[in-house]
């Protein structure tokens, strides 16, 4: 197992950002015990034009907020890249952006500084084929610039052929799930199905572009994680694989895992 110091420049931003994740999933998940919610700016009913947001000017490139006949009433304001048009189709195939401001997932990606909160990460492995009509109902709130379509298409080529991106993307990719309780297979499968709903049919075999079972396998033969030292929260600790039950640090000698045992 890799000991946090013994890791690369690029795996430890990585680390920091599912830190980051982890922190802002709590407190949302708290928030809706409480029945309040976070923050997010713009929403829905703000948006300009027409309230129903029926805009027709779509085209590759776009960044667009979508209407709540799409996303219902109940769901937080959802934006989405639009990445492909299937002109024959009558389509557009769009990700979805994360409701939190760092990636989960190798599926997702950090765009580049500058961006609002609500804007910065896009789920790649959620893309939906949605048809113009429904994709009609949202409004232009902004456009990808050519590096970040670039780097899109570049992690997309990674999710469904394993091609290797380069340095400057990875480190701005989640890290791997690597066990099946970790909080993040919820998280995706509560994404999976608001974008169900959005695109108005379930998800087919090659629109999530994120094999959830693969990726276990190949994180694990990659090697697991084991936090040093005690007094980590919670969250932090329910990602991190160890010989412990899930959810509880690992027993350590100054700062090193005791040797023998077996993995999971």
């Amino acid at each position: 197992m890799k000991n946090v110091d013994e890791r690369t420049e690029n795996e430890q931003k990585r680390w920091l950002y599912l830190v980051e994740w982890l922190t802002e999933y709590e407190l949302d998940g708290a928030l809706d015990r409480e029945g309040g919610e976070l923050e997010v700016s713009g929403a829905a009913g703000d948006a300009p034009g027409v309230m129903d947001g029926h805009d027709k000017g779509i085209g590759c490139g776009q960044v667009r907020l979508l209407s709540r006949i799409l996303t219902g009433e109940d769901a937080r304001p959802v934006y989405v890249a639009v990445l492909v048009e299937k002109r024959e189709a009558g389509e557009w195939e769009i990700a979805p952006f994360s409701a939190y401001s760092t990636p989960a997932v190798p599926g997702e990606l950090l765009l580049r500084d500058g961006r609002e909160l609500s804007l910065r990460t896009v789920s790649l492995w959620n893309v939906r084929a949605i048809s113009g009509e429904r994709l009609a109902h949202s409004w232009l709130v902004d456009t990808l610039s050519e590096q970040e379509h670039a780097d899109i298409a570049a992690v997309r080529q990674y999710l469904r052929k394993g091609i290797v991106v380069d340095s400057a993307i990875e480190e701005r990719i989640g890290l791997p799930i690597v066990r099946l309780d970790d909080p993040r297979r919820a998280y995706q499968e509560r994404e999976k199905s608001l974008m169900n709903a959005i695109a108005g049919k379930e998800a087919g075999p090659r629109d999530v572009e994120f094999d959830l079972e693969g990726v276990l396998g190949q994180s694990a033969s990659r090697g697991l994680y084991v936090i040093p030292g005690g007094g980590h929260p919670e969250p932090l600790r329910k990602v991190a694989e160890s010989r412990a039950e899930y959810g509880k640090a690992p027993e350590e000698n100054d700062g090193r895992e005791e040797e023998g045992g077996e993995h999971e």
